[in-house]
């Protein structure tokens, strides 16, 4: 059975670098694919360890939609949900002509909208559409599209720091980390099931 590690925050190249080489060698032994929200030190890691990389599916929904909500297109309301309908071709499409079209579609899109942070997520997802297709790609691994166990983990020690009115030190704060996980055990990020279209 694979071991997965699901990890979503950036918080820098260096950061992310030390996190890594903190996982016990027998389990990074184990470790065949990274799940992520698309940092580029992740990315980084991903191919240098060589393993094979998913994008979370729901970071990037989540950031589109910011930007496709009705609110955003309550001039052109089509032009949103035909945005997300073409996401939705590029994730999870099987016809790679489909495919194709709609990354050459959002390609054209983004050079018409006016929203510079919008651009740059509709460039990241042309650029690196095969990255949230890894799930396709290697179905043995039955890979998650989604980093939000790790999410999930970060929320619930957020909610025991606030509980706890904070820590004295780090190593306090390190110490009901690991009482915290030893306590929760494990937490199960399901892996996407890919059923033919």
């Amino acid at each position: 059975m694979p071991f997965f590690v699901t990890i979503g925050i950036g918080e820098g190249s260096y950061g992310w670098n030390l996190a890594i080489q903190g996982i016990p060698a027998e389990v990074r032994t184990r470790i065949r694919v990274m799940v992520c929200d698309g940092v580029q030190a992740l990315g980084a890691i991903a191919r240098e360890e060589g393993w094979i990389l998913q994008r979370c599916h729901f970071h990037l929904r989540a950031r589109l939609f910011s930007f496709c909500s009705p609110r955003r297109f309550s001039k052109k309301p089509e032009l949103g949900r035909h945005i997300q309908k073409l996401v939705e071709i590029v994730l999870s499409g099987r016809n790679e002509e489909n495919i194709q079209k709609a990354i050459e579609e959002l390609a054209m899109i983004k050079n018409e909208v006016s929203a510079r942070s919008f651009r740059t997520v509709l460039s990241g997802l042309t650029k690196h559409y095969a990255d949230y297709r890894a799930y396709l790609r290697y179905p043995q691994y039955h890979i998650p599209c989604t980093s939000n166990s790790a999410e999930f983990m970060i929320g619930q020690i957020r909610g025991l720091q606030y509980r706890a009115r904070g820590f004295n030190s780090l190593k306090s704060l390190s110490s009901w980390i690991e009482a915290y996980c030893k306590f929760t055990k494990t937490i199960t990020c399901n892996g996407k099931i890919s059923i033919p279209n």
